[in-house]
């Protein structure tokens, strides 16, 4: 299940807004072992924290889908003023869920309304469909004009682009070797959240879990999984410049993954305002 925001995280607004685009120098990508590569680029701060619960690129512009009710936005995420712009309020009877933009029109889902929202390229409201499951995250891929779905459990629906039907599904799993390298008993990938689309290949954060994994779309299986706690770590001095104090909170509140180009992606915090621009090799 998903919580609303911690009252201590309202000490987060005081985190000062200085942008750090470019400002960190590549090192050397950790790579854990029997985890993935995983490098940071730059780290940028903006001006008020999010909720955030869906990620994604629209022509060069990092759009935002916020969460909590009565504080459920979509808007635009500016990298270079640090600002965030709202475009679209929700009725604070919902909570705002993942995000993404299909070859028409954007949808966003809620958490447990059972509901997902179609706006058009003005941020209209044009429609509301009925879901049968949780809200999530949501990812669209171009290539087979479908939307990829999570409900916080290990199934990924896959929505037709026109109607926004579930077509198909698959249930997500860990190897033997990944259930020794995480040190699990259940071999179900619990808690998928947020998704993004590259290539073949699907990336999610885990609610509450320091790991991305990434998917074969293919073969329908989990090929790679990075350490989002072990990347924390060996950047620490970075992200305390970037006025990251709570570390902990950090690694459970990593949400929000949206691709650039080559091995290049956004990842953001939930109610840290900070864009971690990151490279996953």
């Amino acid at each position: 299940m998903k919580y609303e925001p911690k009252k201590v995280l309202v000490s987060l607004l005081l985190i000062p807004c200085i942008a750090l685009l470019g400002s960190c120098r590549e090192q050397d990508a950790i790579e854990p072992m029997g985890f993935s590569k995983m490098e940071l680029v730059s780290i940028t701060n903006y001006d008020q924290p999010l909720w955030v619960e869906g990620l994604c690129m629209k022509d060069s512009k990092l759009m935002v889908g916020s969460g909590v009710k009565g504080a459920s936005f979509i808007g635009c995420l500016d990298i270079y003023r640090n600002h965030f712009d709202p475009e679209y309020s929700l009725s604070s009877m919902y909570y705002g869920e993942g995000i993404a933009y299909g070859y028409k029109y954007l949808y966003q889902l809620t958490y447990q309304d059972h509901k997902a929202f179609q706006y058009d390229d003005r941020y209209h409201l044009l429609n509301t469909i009925k879901l049968d499951t949780e809200g999530w995250g949501l990812a669209y891929d171009s290539n087979k004009q479908v939307f990829y779905q999570s409900d916080g459990s290990n199934t990924i629906y896959i929505r037709d682009e026109e109607t926004f039907r579930v077509i198909d599904s698959f249930d997500l799993t860990y190897s033997k070797t990944q259930m020794e390298l995480l040190g699990v008993e259940d071999p179900r990938v619990m808690m998928i959240n947020e998704l993004e689309v590259k290539d073949h290949e699907l990336y999610a954060n885990l609610w509450e879990i320091p790991y991305i994994i990434k998917i074969n779309l293919d073969h329908k299986n989990v090929e790679s999984i990075y350490d989002l706690s072990a990347f924390t770590n060996t950047y620490r001095n970075e992200l305390k410049d970037a006025g990251v104090s709570d570390f902990d909170m950090l690694n459970d509140y990593y949400n929000g993954i949206a691709y650039i180009q080559d091995h290049e992606f956004y990842l953001t915090v939930k109610n840290i305002p900070i864009i971690i621009k990151v490279k996953l090799k």
